[in-house]
């Protein structure tokens, strides 16, 4: 089946625990330390998201995992995550301060400047957003479903702005060998530790004591590490450049910061200067959908929020063709069905811009 030609309708609320094999399966195509393919970690993580949107829990360390589902094809087609805070005491944040130091003297007449890598720690860290994966047959929807997972997280961060820390972080990854592993890593970090990449990837899920005890806290050189290991370092990957375009687009700046495991840029933005938070807008709905065929002013995300003891996901949002009128937003009938909200009722409205072209046949 073709699923980029399905027209949904598409449903985004917090993951449950019916969703656990398609988590798994979105998991694989990414298998990062913020959503690795292990059933058991993906259970507990729905878990404490299921806690995190009915507001219970400490509130730094809730975690958010939103999916969204093809309610058309019946399927699970992407994900995407907010740690409300990365970088505890317990689990500080671990980075790579990229500097360049100078060197000159006067007898040769040259001046040499080194880019150097300096480890650093935030045992009070940002919020993060990350585990963001797409099944690779919707990535090019005319839905826009890849933008759509991506935005959800600050529509909900503009309704909860008290829930969030001042500045949003992401990390990006990088270019990766063939094999999956890491130039970087190779060159720095398997040299002080004795572990490969996916060791030390899988050791950090719940233990970083060893990266402290075993880094050197003084500067690294990068100009003596291989050309293969300089040329990734703070560089986007193939996989990363759709969600760096958007990062972009909402503000996000590269913060000369980069994983040290990898050398993946690290991107940061100010929570309530962010674009598409600064976007979302309160409304309610509107009593008429649209006329079939009717665009609107293009495609939006509309969401609502319900009560956590009705026992489903508080938080429901969809993608929909709308028109904001002087009686609240309308949308397309398949959208109205699938938010499952009252006419007159309260609704934040972010826009995804218009459709996307329908690819060639």
């Amino acid at each position: 089946m073709d699923h980029s030609a399905s027209q949904g309708p598409f449903l985004l609320r917090g993951a449950e625990p019916r969703d656990l094999d398609s988590l798994v399966r979105l998991a694989a195509m990414l298998d990062t330390v913020n959503l690795p393919p292990d059933e058991t970690v993906l259970s507990d993580l729905v878990h404490r998201s299921g806690e995190a949107f009915a507001g219970r829990g400490p509130l730094m360390e809730r975690q958010y995992l939103f999916a969204v589902e093809d309610l058309g094809a019946q399927r699970l087609v992407g994900v995407s995550m907010i740690f409300a805070q990365h970088g505890t005491r317990a689990s500080p944040h671990v980075f790579f301060d990229v500097l360049k130091v100078e060197h000159y003297h006067k007898g040769i007449d040259h001046l040499f400047v080194h880019r150097v890598l300096k480890i650093g720690y935030a045992h009070d860290g940002p919020t993060e957003i990350g585990g963001l994966v797409v099944d690779p047959a919707y990535r090019a929807h005319p839905l826009r479903v890849g933008r759509a997972v991506a935005f959800v997280r600050f529509l909900y961060m503009a309704l909860h702005l008290d829930r969030f820390r001042e500045e949003v972080l992401a990390e990006l990854l990088p270019p990766l060998r063939a094999d999956g592993s890491s130039a970087l890593w190779e060159a720095v970090g398997r040299h002080f530790t004795g572990l490969t990449y996916r060791e030390a990837d899988r050791r950090s899920r719940t233990d970083k004591d060893f990266i402290a005890d075993l880094f050197p806290s003084d500067v690294l050189y990068a100009t003596l590490l291989p050309p293969e290991a300089q040329e990734i370092i703070g560089v986007v990957g193939p996989e990363s450049r759709g969600i760096h375009k958007l990062l972009l687009e909402c503000g996000f700046q590269y913060q000369n910061r980069i994983d040290p495991f990898d050398g993946g840029p690290h991107f940061a933005a100010t929570t309530r200067a962010i674009v598409a938070v600064r976007g979302t807008r309160s409304s309610v709905l509107g009593r008429a959908p649209l006329p079939a065929g009717d665009a609107g002013d293009g495609l939006a995300l509309v969401a609502r929020e319900r009560d956590p003891a009705a026992g489903a996901s508080p938080f429901r949002a969809v993608i929909a063709d709308h028109r904001v009128t002087s009686d609240g937003v309308e949308m397309d009938a398949a959208a109205y069905e699938a938010l499952a909200a009252p006419p007159g009722g309260e609704v934040s409205v972010l826009p995804l811009g218009p459709r996307r072209p329908a690819a060639a046949p």
